[in-house]
């Protein structure tokens, strides 16, 4: 058995609120993502947010109990908000076609132009993943209190081999008070990732 707990844990980080898996190394092992969007930055801003990577492992198979605090990537909003929630949301699945897992973090309640219009970020795996951004997504024109990204999924919508990445913004007016709105983002080849909406 395997129990994956944060490091350095704060009061209500939220670990394990929301959880995905994909093959982001291309390795042919699931890798374990996890979001606690409740985690303070390292400044002290509180619920800033945090998501954290575990590349699998075939050792993982095993008899004995297995406790696992020691994640192989970090992903956090910066520069760091108050409130800001990254990973409140988050999903994977493969958006350029390139074989490695993407990682689509949703940061519903980011201060974006306006109070709370919300924002996702998208993380394009390879061999040599790191904490860097590759996009940027956010609800435009903004809106206060979209919360743009506070549901987030990856998947093929248009059956063209690439992952699409679908972001809610469920508190957008849209014409009417709190009506919402959802985003799709097409996936394409290359190793940048278009953040201009395709479809609304």
């Amino acid at each position: 058995d395997l129990t994956f707990v944060k490091s350095n844990p704060t009061f209500n980080d939220q670990f394990g609120y929301t959880v995905s898996v994909y093959d982001i190394d291309n390795d042919l092992v699931g890798d374990l993502t996890i979001g606690a969007w409740g985690a303070d930055a390292i400044n002290g801003d509180d619920a800033n947010g945090e998501v954290t990577i575990y590349y699998g492992d075939s050792n993982f198979v095993s008899d004995t109990n297995q406790i696992i605090n020691s994640p192989d990537i970090i992903l956090t909003k910066s520069p760091s908000e108050v409130d800001a929630r990254f990973g409140r949301w988050i999903s994977t699945g493969d958006l350029n076609n390139d074989g490695y897992g993407d990682v689509l973090v949703g940061t519903p309640f980011a201060n974006t132009e306006l109070l709370d219009n919300g924002e996702a970020f998208v993380y394009l795996g390879s061999n040599n993943f790191d904490s860097t951004s590759d996009a940027h997504l956010t609800k435009l024109p903004a809106e206060a209190e979209a919360a743009f990204g506070r549901r987030d999924i990856v998947c093929d919508l248009n059956n063209d081999n690439y992952d699409d990445a679908i972001v809610s913004a469920y508190l957008a007016d849209n014409q009417r008070g709190n009506n919402g709105e959802v985003h799709v983002f097409f996936g394409r080849p290359g190793n940048t990732f278009d953040n201009h909406v395709d479809v609304i």
